[in-house]
């Protein structure tokens, strides 16, 4: 027999691995709805009750094409979702609007207990600070390396000198990038001479070291994936750019087609 209750897919327009995800369920005759916070008004409408009925939360998530019952949801697939950002309304009337649908759509979503989630946003804020992941990892059995957290380079300098095998990294991936090109901060060997005084600059990059490793990401028209390695600056260069053996920063900029995923800037006015 089918199964007649729906999974949600919050997600941007384009995301390629919700999209196999959505084939599969599809295939099993699962029924889906698919939709992005981004979306909210016509695309997207929200209504749920509280303190009316039995159930603690009473509703519906309508698109244009599908509708779900809340009180019937089997599972929350919350993969990328943008939240709106309103580029028509003033900024402050932006800010506002912006938060009550973050915490409108969003808390009531969250506040849906009977779901899988995968994964439930709030666990997934939770557990996004290595720092927390540090005291929680011995509670449950695990072994930690020694680890300091500082912006104090005497403090740290005397950490990599004391432990004599030591590595650095980042505490948290976000999207970065110099002179048009994309930075991986690695996770890699660091010595007590390597470490610099914290001036206002700015982070360092990768690719201002030249025998720094590279990963390299390759554009699909959609986002960035991984396509390989390099072992120094000259090499990626090479790889990226075989016919020419060095590139300008505007070349290494990939041309976007009109839409409004997370990966795509709004067109400029002349």
């Amino acid at each position: 027999m089918p199964e007649e209750r729906p999974v949600l897919v919050a997600t941007e327009a384009d995301d390629i691995t919700a999209d196999m995800v959505i084939t599969e369920l599809n295939q099993r005759d699962v029924p889906v709805v698919r939709f992005n916070p981004a979306d909210i008004g016509e695309n997207l409408t929200v209504s749920t009750r509280f303190g009316t009925c039995p159930a603690q939360v009473v509703g519906q998530v309508r698109t244009p094409s599908r509708t779900a019952d809340v009180t019937q949801v089997r599972s929350v697939y919350w993969r990328r979702p943008e939240w709106p950002t309103f580029p028509h309304l003033s900024a402050d009337d932006s800010r506002f609007a912006a938060a009550q649908v973050r915490y409108g759509l969003g808390g009531t979503l969250y506040a849906l207990g009977g779901p899988l989630w995968v994964d439930h946003p709030l666990r997934v804020a939770a557990a996004d600070y290595k720092p927390a992941q540090l005291v929680l990892a011995p509670q449950l059995g695990f072994t930690i390396p020694p680890t300091l957290v500082t912006n104090d380079p005497d403090e740290a300098r005397e950490f990599v000198q004391t432990q004599r095998q030591a590595i650095s990294k980042t505490l948290r991936w976000t999207p970065y990038t110099r002179e048009g090109l994309p930075v991986t901060g690695w996770a890699a060997p660091v010595t007590p001479e390597e470490i610099d005084e914290v001036t206002g600059d700015g982070p360092r990059a990768s690719h201002l070291n030249p025998d720094a490793p590279r990963a390299i990401q390759r554009w699909n028209g959609h986002l960035w994936e991984p396509h390989g390695f390099a072992a120094n600056l000259a090499e990626a260069r090479r790889i990226l750019f075989p016919h020419t053996g060095a590139a300008s920063t505007r070349e290494a900029t990939p041309k976007l087609g009109p839409g409004t995923g997370r990966h795509r800037k709004p067109p400029t006015s002349s």
